[in-house]
């Protein structure tokens, strides 16, 4: 799974600003999201452009969709420094995410669906969270225990030190 697409996508996501609108460039081979900066010509440029709710909305679906997969991957694939990445990500986007969902407050369809997108991407998020935490705590444990170990090792050598050094000094008779 290519992360770096995402983390493109959650990117532009996250340049929203109030009144903004998502808009799909369909290139040769690829397609893209852009930011459609709100401005008075903005329905002429999305008319001409082909950008409408519906295809950015999908896009977005299907790109949650994508995550969804690669977080049961990095997951599955004890991938901590990658979901860290894709968490932080999520929730910068996030916070454009609920712009977007203003602006299209007056479309209940489109505002429902962008808050489905929001809180299946919260939970996402919070599941790479518990993931690195548990991840971490897992290493935190087995070095605690490896220093423990090693301090146990460094106190049995000392004692066998002075118990040959109590040994040399100890007349024979």
């Amino acid at each position: 799974m290519d992360v770096n697409n995402l983390l493109l996508d959650l990117e532009v996501i996250k340049q929203l600003e109030d009144n903004d609108k998502l808009g799909v460039l369909t290139l040769p081979g690829s397609t893209k999201l852009c930011v459609d900066t709100f401005g008075y010509t903005s329905s002429i440029t999305r008319w001409y452009n082909n950008y409408n709710r519906e295809t950015s909305i999908v896009y977005v679906e299907q790109l949650t969709n994508n995550i969804e997969k690669t977080t049961d991957f990095i997951i599955s694939g004890q991938h901590n420094e990658e979901g860290e990445i894709l968490r932080e990500a999520i929730n910068s986007a996030l916070i454009g995410l609920q712009k977007l969902k203003t602006t299209y407050i007056s479309d209940s369809i489109i505002a429902a669906r962008i808050t489905l997108i929001i809180n299946k991407l919260k939970n996402l998020s919070k599941n790479l969270k518990n993931f690195t935490n548990n991840t971490y705590n897992f290493i935190n444990e087995i070095e605690n225990a490896n220093n423990a170990n090693n301090a146990n090792n460094s106190n049995n050598a000392d004692n066998a030190s002075n118990a040959n050094i109590n040994n040399s000094i100890t007349p024979s008779n």
